[in-house]
C-alpha cells in the first residue's frame, strides 16, 4: 500500500479505474444524458431568437408592398351636388383625376424597391452579427470549460502529492518549507478553480441569453469545430465593399438619388376634372378642366427641396465612405493578430508543449528513484499546467479572430 501512494493516480489502473467510476455516479443523471451541444446547433437556435433580423424582414416586406401600390394611380374623387337657381334646377356628377407624368411613377417605384433592398441588407447585417455573437459565446465557455477541466485535474495531482509529501515530511524526507509550499499550491490552486467555475457560469449565462438556459446547459465537445478558411488580407479587403453593411447604405444612396429627382418633378402633377349636369329643361352640359401647377417662385421650394434631398444623399454617402474605411482597418487589424496567433500555437504544440512533457516525466521519474528533489516536482507540474492553459487559450483566441473575420468575409 505504502508503494502505490508513491505513484500518480494515471499509472494505478485499478485505482484510476474506479475513480472514474465513483466520477460517474456523482455526475448529475441529467448531464451524462444531456447532448452534446455542437457549434453550429447553436448557431441556428440564435438565429432563430434572433428580433432585429426579423424587423428587418417585415420592414423590407412591408416596403416591397408599398412600392407596388406606388406605381398605380391615385384613386379616382367622385363628386355629386345639386343647383336650384331661380326657376332652372340642376343636377351634376363629376369626377376629379389627378395624372402624375409617368416617370415619377416608375421613380416612386423604384425608390421605394431601393430602401426594401436596404432593409434586406440590414437583416443579413443581423444574421452575421448573431451569428457571431453566439460564436464568441460558444467559444468563451468552451475555454472556461477547457480551462477548468485543467485545473481539477491539476488540482487532483497536487492532492495526491500531499499525501506523499506528509509521508515524506513525517519520514524526515521532507522539510516543512517544501511541505507548506506544496500546501499554499494546492490552495491556490483550488481559488483558480473557484474563479474558473465562476467565469464558466458567466459565460454560460451569456449563452443562455442568445439560445435559451435549455440548450445552453449542456455539455460542449472538448474539440472546437473547423472554421471556413479566411481568405489572404488582400482577398477580403476587395470582399468588404459587398458587406451588407455597406450594401444597405448604398441602397439608401440610390434612393436618396431617386428622391433628389422626384425633388425636381414637384410641379409636374396634373389635375384633370370632368362635370357633367343636366337641368329641368333637360338640356344637358359637360364640362372638362385641366388643372396645372404654375412653378412662380421655383427657387424658394423646388429647387430647395431638391438642394436638401441632395445634401441628405451626400452625408449617406460620407457614412458608407466611413463604414468601408472602418471595415477595412478592423479586417487589416483582426487579420494580422490571426497571423500572429497561428505561429504562437504552432510553437506551443511543437515546441513548448513537447518540452514541457518530457521535463514533467523525467522530474516524476527522477523523483521516483530519489535523484531529484520534490520541489522541482511540483515546480514541473506547474510549468506543464500553464502551458496548458496558455495553449487552450491561444485555441480559443485563434477562433474568435477567425469568427470575428468571418463576419467581414461570410461563410455561407
Amino acid at each position: 500500500m505504502h508503494f502505490f501512494k508513491h505513484i500518480p493516480l494515471f499509472q494505478r489502473p485499478a485505482l484510476f479505474q474506479a475513480a472514474i467510476l465513483l466520477l460517474t455516479l456523482l455526475l448529475p443523471t441529467t448531464l451524462l444524458a444531456s447532448e452534446t451541444l455542437l457549434l453550429h446547433q447553436a448557431e441556428s437556435l440564435a438565429v432563430v431568437r434572433d428580433l432585429p433580423g426579423r424587423v428587418s424582414e417585415k420592414r423590407a416586406l412591408s416596403l416591397k408592398e408599398e412600392s407596388r401600390s406606388a406605381a398605380q394611380f391615385a384613386d379616382p374623387a367622385f363628386s355629386l351636388g345639386y343647383e336650384n337657381d331661380f326657376n332652372m334646377n340642376q343636377l351634376m356628377i363629376g369626377l376629379r383625376q389627378e395624372i402624375p407624368r409617368l416617370k415619377t411613377l416608375g421613380l416612386r417605384e423604384t425608390k421605394l424597391q431601393q430602401l426594401a433592398q436596404g432593409e434586406r441588407h440590414r437583416g443579413e447585417v443581423a444574421s452575421r452579427s448573431v451569428r457571431r455573437e453566439v460564436r464568441l459565446a460558444w467559444l468563451e465557455l468552451w475555454l472556461q470549460l477547457r480551462t477548468a477541466a485543467i485545473i481539477r485535474h491539476h488540482v487532483a495531482l497536487l492532492a495526491e502529492l500531499a499525501v506523499t509529501a506528509e509521508e515524506r515530511y513525517f519520514a524526515g524526507g521532507l522539510s516543512q518549507q517544501q511541505l507548506v509550499m506544496l500546501q499554499l499550491e494546492e490552495q491556490m490552486q483550488n481559488d483558480r478553480l473557484l474563479a474558473a467555475l465562476e467565469n464558466e457560469e458567466t459565460a454560460r449565462a451569456e449563452l443562455a441569453r442568445l439560445i435559451g438556459a435549455e440548450p445552453a446547459g449542456r455539455p460542449l465537445p472538448e474539440e472546437l469545430p473547423t472554421f471556413a478558411v479566411i481568405a489572404p488580407l488582400a482577398e477580403l479587403q476587395l470582399l468588404l465593399p459587398m458587406h451588407p453593411a455597406v450594401l444597405a447604405f448604398s441602397a439608401g444612396i440610390r434612393a436618396g438619388d431617386i428622391d433628389t429627382e422626384l425633388a425636381e418633378q414637384y410641379y409636374s402633377g396634373t389635375m384633370v376634372d370632368l362635370l357633367y349636369g343636366r337641368n329641368n329643361f333637360e338640356e344637358d352640359r359637360f364640362q372638362v378642366m385641366v388643372s396645372v401647377p404654375l412653378p412662380i417662385n421655383p427657387e424658394g421650394r423646388q429647387e430647395r427641396r431638391s438642394a436638401a434631398r441632395q445634401y441628405q444623399t451626400e452625408a449617406t454617402r460620407l457614412q458608407r465612405d466611413d463604414l468601408l474605411r472602418s471595415l477595412h482597418s478592423e479586417a487589416e487589424s483582426i487579420y494580422r493578430r490571426l497571423v500572429r496567433q497561428e505561429e504562437r500555437l504552432d510553437f506551443y504544440r511543437q515546441q513548448i508543449l513537447p518540452q514541457s512533457r518530457l521535463v514533467s516525466e523525467a522530474t516524476l521519474s527522477g523523483y521516483q528513484q530519489g535523484t531529484d528533489d520534490f520541489f522541482n516536482l511540483m515546480r514541473a507540474a506547474v510549468y506543464e499546467q500553464e502551458n496548458e492553459l496558455k495553449r487552450v487559450r491561444l485555441e480559443a483566441d485563434r477562433a474568435k479572430s477567425q469568427t470575428r473575420l468571418l463576419y467581414y468575409q461570410g461563410d455561407r
